[in-house]
């Protein structure tokens, strides 16, 4: 099991560095998302007059990081079939393979949230602390994993593409 899970996770940590458009376009989006939300939100201080201002631009953030988790769904799709063809021949396991998706896909969604998260407290002037960063960074992590989870679901579930971002969007949405 250890070793299925080595190489499953070896193997799905290269497909996702290969493959543009699974973390790297989504990361670029997100640093000009940064930098544009950054710009609106420059150094609106943190009195009292401006609480509702900032909490609107965190919120803003996580949504959007969020609900763009959907744009890695097509390289869950392709993975997917692979995925079905390898079970049926018995070579690894539910469990494996999402566990080793998720090993993956960690590191990713860490320089994600870190990228984000550094770009909008020095540019919003949030609260200024280390732990204030990384608890920021902890939320977005655990909020965008679980999203590509759920994705994950919705994927092995759907025939076609389209479909799948429709139940995900839904999903999300509510």
């Amino acid at each position: 099991w250890w070793k299925q899970l080595r190489i499953l996770t070896q193997r799905s940590f290269i497909n996702m560095s290969r493959d543009l458009g699974y973390y790297w376009i989504r990361i670029g989006v997100y640093v000009v998302l940064s930098i544009c939300v950054g710009s609106v939100f420059f150094n609106i201080g943190r009195n009292h007059t401006n609480v509702m201002t900032t909490a609107a631009c965190g919120g803003f953030m996580a949504g959007f990081m969020t609900f763009m988790s959907i744009g890695g769904f097509q390289s869950f799709i392709e993975e997917m079939k692979v995925f079905s063809r390898e079970r049926l021949n018995g070579h690894y396991g539910v469990a494996v393979y999402t566990l080793s998706n998720f090993l993956s896909s960690l590191p990713f969604i860490i320089l994600m949230c870190l990228a984000t998260s550094s770009i909008t407290t020095y540019m919003v002037k949030f609260q200024p602390s280390a732990s204030h960063f990384f608890y920021n960074c902890l939320d977005l992590i655990s909020a965008i994993a679980t999203v590509e989870s759920c994705m994950m679901m919705i994927a092995s579930l759907v025939p076609n593409f389209l479909m799948g971002v429709m139940i995900g969007a839904g999903y999300i949405g509510i």
